[in-house]
């Protein structure tokens, strides 16, 4: 008679040390889902669902380790290379822009466009709010007079956009054969909206024709004007993409998000599995028998369930005992220590993941700080490239939507806003260049040494004297100074 086999007793092999970690990226809860879609024309509501919730795009551009340093780098080579006022067309007549009491007018407004804020600093929450969820908004504030006093940067988050009302006939500018002319154009002028503590706040477009009341979202009309104090402020919007669905941008990056997600996934996933020990350094098979309670229990000790040095016993009970033959008892230690190298997983997938969020913004892995593989002649090249096809353009898009927009309101009509450029020196050839340049007939000394103090970092004073200036090429200095 064979005795009755029991039950078998596994032992888990990987304990878990502490709850696995979960992302609630796309878990926010979005604090307008109460107002989509709801009144009646005019009325509050009528709010428009964005494809993306914001906060959730934001909270991806916090956990992923490459999408928030791609960012970084289109607000610092983007809105941080600071800009100037220029006239549109200048004649040779006419004063230079820091004598032009216009452009001195404008530049004052932009050193400081909200007490305490440059506009710098605020081009720069903008480009980031553009960046991450793939639209931003300046407000405008005007004065009584109906004149631009301040400008301020609205977080993106926070801001919905409105369906369209029925068009309504507005009085547009526009040159056409070297004149000005007016024409009457039906527009449909948008509305944006925030909410503040439970309430809607409504915006409107820049350069709206209508009044708006900031509270019920209604345009003034001939039988409901609106009062000074309820007037609704501006909204300067700009976006990156366009969402085919919505009249919303979309980040850059939005084709890469499963990307985005996986790559934070499979840290996340290494990092459980680190933090529960990996492999066990060895499993204890136990065959035909069951340990005893006292070796058990000094085993346990040893190696402790939830650290890195534990082992893993496994028991199997025998299938062969008789009462009169007992059942062959096995123990094996089985190890694992050579396959404890390899407990980073999934190091391929997050290199791929990070190659496809650079590509979505056209950059190179110079501008994560990847510069081992790169020398002063590929970095040049990639920063030229990333200049001509990315930064630059996307200067021109912005100083465009301000100068066509914004300037007139200040009073600047026939000026332009120029974001500077970044430029690459060359401290070598700018001063072989100076040099040439000094030995020409009609060059003034004083401005070459002016450009000389810039280009080499120098205080040098000039003093006027007969004899020309003359610059030796940097190679000559170093022989003579050899």
């Amino acid at each position: 008679m064979k005795i009755k086999q029991p039950e078998m007793r596994v032992t888990s092999l990987a304990p878990a040390a502490a709850p696995a970690m979960a992302s609630n990226a796309l878990q926010v809860e979005d604090e307008f889902n109460a107002f989509y879609m709801a009144g009646t024309d005019g009325a509050a509501g009528h709010v428009l669902r964005p494809p993306y919730d914001p906060r959730s795009l934001e909270r991806l551009t916090q956990e992923n380790n490459v999408l928030g340093a791609c960012i970084d780098a289109m607000v610092v080579n983007v809105a941080g290379t600071g800009h100037r006022i220029e006239r549109e067309t200048k004649r040779a007549d006419e004063p230079d822009e820091q004598d032009d009491p216009v452009a001195q007018k404008l530049e004052a407004f932009f050193r400081e466009p909200f007490p305490g804020t440059s506009f710098i600093t605020m081009r720069r929450d903008l480009e980031r709010d553009m960046e991450r969820v793939g639209y931003g908004a300046l407000e405008i504030m005007r004065n009584a007079a109906g004149e631009v006093v301040f400008l301020r940067n609205t977080p993106a988050r926070t801001i919905r956009l409105c369906k369209l009302d029925a068009p309504a006939p507005v009085a547009k500018t526009v040159s056409r054969g070297g004149a000005e002319m007016s024409v009457n154009v039906m527009v449909r002028e948008r509305r944006f909206v925030q909410l503040m503590a439970g309430q809607l706040l409504f915006f409107k477009e820049f350069g709206a024709s209508r009044q708006l009341d900031k509270h019920t979202g209604q345009w003034e009309s001939a039988d409901r004007p609106v009062s000074v104090p309820a007037r609704a402020t501006e909204l300067l919007y700009f976006q990156v993409g366009q969402d085919p669905n919505s009249p919303y941008g979309v980040p850059r990056w939005e084709g890469q998000i499963p990307s985005v997600v996986g790559s934070r996934a499979a840290e996340e996933n290494n990092l459980t599995y680190l933090q529960s020990g990996g492999l066990p350094p060895a499993l204890i098979i136990v065959q035909g028998g069951i340990v005893a309670g006292e070796a058990r229990q000094a085993l346990e000790r040893q190696f402790a369930p939830g650290q890195k040095s534990r082992a893993a016993i496994l028991e199997v009970p025998a299938t062969d005992g008789m009462l009169d033959k007992p059942g062959t008892v096995k123990v094996t230690v089985e190890r694992f220590g050579h396959e404890r190298a390899g407990d980073s997983m999934f190091e391929r997938y997050d290199d791929k993941c990070a190659e496809r969020v650079l590509r979505a913004f056209r950059f190179s892995p110079l501008f994560l700080g990847k510069s081992a593989d790169f020398n002063f002649a590929t970095a040049y090249a990639s920063y030229l490239a990333a200049e001509s096809q990315v930064f630059g353009p996307e200067r021109r898009l912005f100083d465009e939507i301000v100068t066509r927009k914004l300037l007139p309101e200040l009073g600047g009509a026939g000026y332009v806003f120029r974001s500077n450029p970044i430029a690459i020196k060359d401290v070598t050839q700018q001063i072989a260049a100076l040099s040439l340049a000094a030995g020409l007939p009609g060059i003034d000394p004083e401005s070459v040494v002016d450009q000389l103090n810039k280009a080499a970092e120098l205080e040098l004073q000039f003093r006027c004297s007969d004899t020309p200036v003359q610059l030796r090429p940097v190679q000559s200095i170093a022989r003579a100074e050899s």
